[in-house]
């Protein structure tokens, strides 16, 4: 669920925020990961199982390190 327009502004005031924009997201696509994540990930997850890593802490680490692009 979503909220509307006037409760995000209320909570924002809340905060002590005066001066903000309120724009609604129309389109929300998820992008692709570039070719460069992908060789990074291939890489990097390689080298981890050659050295007896399980594939779950592998995962971890990656993600720990990619930064969050939706913001």
């Amino acid at each position: 669920s979503s909220y509307s327009k006037e409760e995000v502004a209320n909570a924002l005031r809340k905060m002590g925020y005066s001066k903000f924009k309120i724009s609604p997201v129309l389109f929300d696509i998820p992008s692709k990961p570039s070719l460069p994540d992908i060789m990074m990930f291939i890489k990097l997850s390689s080298t981890m199982l050659r050295d007896k890593m399980s594939f779950g802490k592998i995962l971890e680490m990656l993600a720990e390190e990619q930064p969050n692009r939706g913001f």
